[in-house]
């Protein structure tokens, strides 16, 4: 570029030589600056999709480990409503029989 530039203030008239010259070393650079780009980009890209393989990874056990303590909790809280059903059975029953013999009494006094 130094040359090119050291020739410019020499030359007076650029000729067509001259033009097509500079326009194919143009062209040489934006062929290297494109074939740098596509593979900067492919690198970028090769390693989003290894990140984002990974998150997808992470994700999924997350997820997994959160259906696991559902299904914990769910039976957790069928064991916990099982103890209440229970309860209120045997209150039930006591009620009934307190009931019994409230009447029982009654009639037999």
């Amino acid at each position: 570029m130094e040359a090119l530039l050291e020739r410019e203030g020499k030359v007076e008239s650029w000729n067509d030589g001259r033009l097509d010259e500079l326009s194919g070393r143009m062209d040489n650079g934006f062929a290297k600056v494109d074939r740098e780009m596509r593979e900067g980009f492919a690198r970028v890209d090769q390693e989003m999709n290894r990140r984002f393989d990974e998150m997808d990874q992470k994700v999924g056990h997350g997820f997994a480990e959160v259906g696991r303590n559902f299904d914990k909790v769910g039976r957790e809280f069928d064991r916990l409503s099982d103890r209440i059903y229970k309860f209120l059975y045997g209150m039930a029953f006591v009620g009934f029989t307190l009931a019994i013999n409230v009447l029982t009494n009654k009639i037999s006094v």
